[in-house]
C-alpha cells in the first residue's frame, strides 16, 4: 500500500528530472532563484491534508417536503382562479374527493414504453408523439379524467390521473385490466369505484393542453390518501406494491357481475379471496 512518503519521493524524482533537463528557469519560475526552493515548496503543496471535513445535514428532508406542501396548498376554488399562463408550470397541492371517472374519453391509451407519450399506428407503422417512429410495441397506460370535489360538494374541478398513480390506488396495472375479455376502453371498470369516497391530497399543475377551454383543468403528479404517511405510501418504480393484484381473476369476476354489484353495499361485496376462488373454479371446468 502506497504511503505519503512514497508519494513525496515520487514527486521529488519528477522535480529532479525537470530541473536537470533545464525546463525550470527564471523565465518560468521567477520567484524561485534556485531549484532547491522550488522543490521544497512544491513538496509542501502536494502533501496530503491532515484533517477531514465532514458535511453535516442541517435540515430534515421530510420536514422540508411537508413545508413545501403547505406552501403549495390551494383550495379547489383557488385553483380555478389561477392564471392560465402566469401560473403555468407551477406545482400546487389540494385536498378533495373523487366524485366521478369519465369513461367516454377512455380510461387507458397506447403509450410509448420509454416515455409514456401516446403512440399512433399508421398502417402498421408505430410512431411516438415524442420519440418519433419506434419499433417497440406500445403498452396500455392509465389516463383517467376525474371530477374532484371539495368536502361539501359545492365546487369541483377536472383532474387527469395517469399511470402509476392509478395503479397505486386500485392495485392493478392497465396492461392487466385492459386485456380482460369483458374490458371496454370507454366503460369504467367496477373495480375503479373503490377510489370513490376517501379524501385525497393531490399534487398537480395546470394542464396546458386544455388551454382552449373556458375553465382550467389539472394534471396530477402525485396522490395519496389524506392523513396517511405519503413518504412510505408513494411507490412509482417497478416494485409497485406488495398488495398489487397479480392475478386478474378477481377483477374479471367483478366485471362479470357488475350489474349485480351496483345494488350491493360495501358489506355485501365478496372478498378478493372468495372471488378469486370462484373464478378459478370456472376456469378449470
Amino acid at each position: 500500500m502506497k504511503t505519503q512518503r512514497d508519494f513525496v519521493e515520487k514527486v521529488n524524482k519528477v522535480c529532479d528530472r525537470v530541473l536537470s533537463a533545464g525546463f525550470v528557469g527564471d523565465q518560468f519560475y521567477t520567484s524561485y532563484p534556485n531549484g532547491t526552493e522550488f522543490l521544497t515548496d512544491t513538496t509542501k503543496r502536494l502533501q496530503y491534508p491532515n484533517e477531514v471535513t465532514y458535511l453535516v445535514r442541517t435540515q430534515n428532508t421530510s420536514v422540508n417536503q411537508t413545508q413545501e406542501l403547505q406552501k403549495m396548498k390551494k383550495t379547489i376554488p383557488q385553483l380555478l382562479q389561477l392564471h392560465q399562463y402566469n401560473d403555468k408550470g407551477k406545482k400546487f397541492s389540494t385536498d378533495g374527493t373523487i366524485k366521478e371517472i369519465h369513461g367516454s374519453r377512455g380510461w387507458w391509451y397506447n403509450a410509448c414504453a420509454k416515455c409514456k407519450v401516446g403512440v399512433t399506428n399508421d398502417e402498421g407503422v408505430l410512431s411516438c408523439g415524442k420519440c418519433g417512429p419506434t419499433e417497440n410495441l406500445s403498452i396500455p397506460w392509465y389516463k383517467l379524467v376525474i371530477t374532484v370535489a371539495v368536502a361539501d360538494n359545492t365546487r369541483e374541478a377536472t383532474f387527469y390521473l395517469f399511470g402509476k398513480n392509478v395503479e397505486k390506488l386500485i392495485k392493478i396495472s392497465a396492461a392487466q385490466l385492459s386485456t380482460l375479455p369483458s374490458s371496454d376502453k370507454n366503460v369504467v371498470p367496477p373495480i375503479m369505484r373503490k377510489i370513490y369516497g376517501p379524501t385525497y391530497t393531490f399534487t398537480l399543475s395546470i394542464n396546458e393542453r386544455d388551454s382552449h377551454l373556458q375553465y382550467l383543468t389539472f394534471n396530477i403528479s402525485d396522490v395519496y390518501e389524506t392523513g396517511m404517511d405519503h413518504t412510505s405510501n408513494i411507490q412509482t418504480g417497478e416494485g409497485q406494491s406488495s398488495q398489487m393484484i397479480t392475478n386478474t381473476s378477481s377483477v374479471e369476476e367483478s366485471i362479470t357481475n357488475s350489474s349485480d354489484q351496483q345494488t350491493k353495499t360495501t358489506e355485501e361485496i365478496p372478498s378478493d379471496d372468495e372471488v378469486i376462488s370462484t373464478f378459478r373454479l370456472k376456469r378449470t371446468r
